[in-house]
């Protein structure tokens, strides 16, 4: 009489994504979900105050500019260095708020809450530097880059690359401007 193996092999294929199952679980809940700190807030109260926060950044960008041209990017760490300037080029006093951290994990996250300041790099790779900077009751959020393997490059990224809102906004401004 022949064997038939199918009903062995069919257990064992059921038992194997058991198994695999409770791995992914495990593994799942070891390595938490790190959330952005993109706006210096919870993602909850950025999304529910998301029109406010455009409008905002499209007037603040309409009326100020910010220098960083004097920052200093290296492989061992960053200097800071931040100004505020109006429609005529004169420096403005602003509060700001920075947030350095790693792409992939808080673990080496710093807040500084001035527009000067110095961050040594624990740990070679990337890093981010989300800045929040508040002038009278308008608020802007700017986002950098940077990579401690090619320091000369700090990348000015548009938080607002993704919100066509904003993109709808700023170009209604700039109309406006030109009546």
């Amino acid at each position: 009489m022949k064997r038939n193996y199918w009903p062995h092999v069919i257990v064992l294929m059921i038992l194997g994504s058991i198994v695999a199952s409770f791995f992914t679980i495990k593994i799942a809940l070891q390595n938490s979900v790190v959330d952005s700190n993109l706006f210096l807030q919870n993602y909850h109260i950025t999304d529910k105050n998301i029109n406010q926060i455009l409008g905002e950044q499209a007037e603040f960008n309409s009326l100020y500019t910010l220098d960083f041209s004097k920052s200093v990017v290296s492989e061992n760490g960053i200097d800071f260095k931040i100004s505020l300037k109006n429609s005529s080029d004169d420096e403005v006093e602003a509060e700001f708020e920075a947030l350095v951290t790693r792409p992939e994990t808080s673990e080496f996250d710093k807040v500084f809450n001035s527009s000067k300041f110095k961050f040594d790099f624990p740990k070679t790779g990337r890093w981010n530097v989300y800045l929040k900077t508040t002038k009278e009751n308008l608020t802007a959020y700017h986002y950098f880059e940077t990579d401690t393997r090619t320091p000369e490059k700090l990348q000015i990224i548009n938080p607002f690359v993704s919100h066509k809102r904003f993109e709808k906004m700023e170009a209604v401004r700039l109309r406006s401007l030109e009546k």
